[in-house]
């Protein structure tokens, strides 16, 4: 069963296209691999997965259910009624005084009943004698910025980062982001009370697990970015499972390792599918790619090149002239 689905995906900015209509389908237990030369646009996908990015056209679905929301027509027209009408108040509002004076004439000095519709008009009149600060600037900014108020909380009920985090996808990054102030265990912890509550020894307990299983066991008080650079790809990869995904992004976890290294983070790969986590990885080291990856898509310039087994993208020429290249094979 397809635990991810990326239908046709585009992402633009302003009028660059990073990723051009891509599609791709996880399987659920399996190991995913996307390379390709950089600017390709692997971390851009990443993003819109991720909820960094919403997709410019497309569709991102997680267990059939769409994380992919955007801003619509209905919602900018929305955002236009709001400011239309805001400003219609505000110039109301400036007619107060009119109103008032007409209110006081009426009942108090001519002692007349007051009529509401009357009483505006005069009020409106009133506004209408004022400068045009009063009766056009300031209820057109006051309108625009009820309106741009109005995009900008309708823009942070969309899916969000942490939105996608807890329906279940965590990512590490191509650049190591740690917290330099805590300890390993603290960084995981970060992670746990995403979804976790409990009395803190529980909480310390199930920390220093998630280290040991990812390697670093004896490592719980030392600083984060006082690790190895090894320890620190290991340790952000401690803080994604931490938040108990089904999908783990992996962003060139393999950057800057050596030969030892990339083969004990082959096992770790490994050892997180074996959990039932599903894994999405990026990735330029092939060794890494050809050896624990069930399938591999091939991207450039933003666009799918050649998907399928690590077998068919190694004999594939398409990527061999585009991307590997015969040393590589």
């Amino acid at each position: 069963m397809s635990l991810l689905s990326v239908q046709n995906v585009t992402l633009q900015f302003g009028g660059i296209t990073a990723v051009r209509s891509v599609s791709l389908s996880v399987e659920k237990g399996a190991v995913f691999s996307i390379i390709g030369p950089n600017g390709a646009g692997k971390t851009t996908l990443f993003n819109a997965i991720s909820g960094v990015y919403p997709p410019t056209e497309g569709d991102i679905a997680l267990n059939g259910a769409s994380i992919a929301e955007r801003l619509t027509g209905r919602t900018y027209a929305m955002a236009i009624a709001v400011t239309l009408l805001s400003s219609f108040i505000l110039s109301l509002f400036c007619s107060i005084q009119g109103i008032w004076d007409a209110a006081i004439s009426s009942v108090y000095i001519y002692e007349e009943p007051f009529y509401w519709a009357p009483a505006l008009a005069d009020g409106l009149y009133f506004f209408g004698r004022q400068s045009v600060l009063i009766t056009v600037v300031f209820p057109l900014l006051g309108g625009l910025a009820a309106g741009a108020g109005f995009l900008s909380m309708r823009k942070r009920s969309l899916i969000s980062p942490e939105a996608v985090v807890r329906r279940g996808v965590a990512r590490t990054f191509q650049n190591i982001r740690l917290f330099p102030s805590m300890s390993a265990r603290q960084v995981v912890l970060c992670g746990l009370q995403l979804h976790r509550r409990g009395p803190a020894k529980a909480m310390r307990e199930e920390a220093d697990r998630l280290l040991d299983f990812v390697g670093l066991k004896g490592f719980e008080d030392r600083g984060s970015t006082t690790l190895a650079y090894g320890n620190q790809r290991r340790l952000e990869i401690a803080r994604a499972l931490a938040t108990q995904p089904s999908l783990l992004l992996l962003d060139e976890p393999a950057a800057g390792m050596n030969e030892a290294e990339s083969e004990t983070l082959v096992a770790l790969i490994r050892k997180v599918r074996d959990t039932g986590v599903t894994v999405l990885l990026i990735e330029h080291h092939m060794s890494v790619v050809m050896t624990v990856s069930d399938r591999v898509l091939v991207m450039q310039n933003g666009a799918v090149l050649a998907e399928g087994t690590p077998q068919e993208i190694q004999s594939n020429t398409k990527v061999i002239a585009a991307y590997l290249g015969e040393d590589l094979l």
